[in-house]
């Protein structure tokens, strides 16, 4: 059932499930408890996670999919982003956390400057977004690559360690 999930806070890799939430919140299972995936037209913020009993229910927004409609330079601005390994390696890398341009930079072992030129052509296509929290500028991956694409992420390895 999980694969065929179309949800951006829900995502199965092969292995485990990736539930993003707007909060930071930590749900823990054992072997004899269960995950229960409620389908909901009312739900906000597209998502809610609750501890039941000793189970968790997922409960997910299954409104009408908008698809996005693009222009089609704007199409192009996206797929000559993704053209490139380095950029699908800072995507890969961001959809699984948050991370700044220094972190970035250590995990690819590259210049700062070379990841900050490559998060610059993703934030231009619209493709990962920033925000400062203190001196920092934190990088993390928009719907808007698995609206176009949904498997995009399917067949990338996780490589974030955490």
């Amino acid at each position: 059932m999980i694969h065929k999930l179309y949800n951006d806070k829900i995502v199965w890799n092969g292995k485990k499930v990736m539930i993003y939430q707007p909060f930071s919140e930590v749900h823990s299972l054992s072997i004899h408890e269960k995950i229960l995936f409620v389908p909901s037209y009312f739900i906000w913020p597209h998502l809610s996670v609750q501890d039941v009993n000793d189970d968790i229910v997922v409960t997910y927004d299954v409104s009408k999919h908008v698809t996005q409609q693009v222009s089609s330079q704007k199409m192009e601005t996206i797929l000559r982003a993704v053209g490139d390994s380095t950029r699908i390696q800072i995507l890969n890398f961001l959809k699984q956390t948050e991370n700044t341009t220094q972190g970035l930079s250590q995990l690819l072992n590259l210049s700062e400057s070379t990841v900050s030129r490559d998060l610059n052509i993703l934030k231009n296509a619209e493709l990962v977004t920033s925000r400062r929290v203190n001196k920092y500028v934190l990088y993390q991956v928009t719907g808007t690559i698995t609206n176009l694409i949904p498997s995009f992420f399917a067949n990338l390895p996780d490589e974030y360690i955490t």
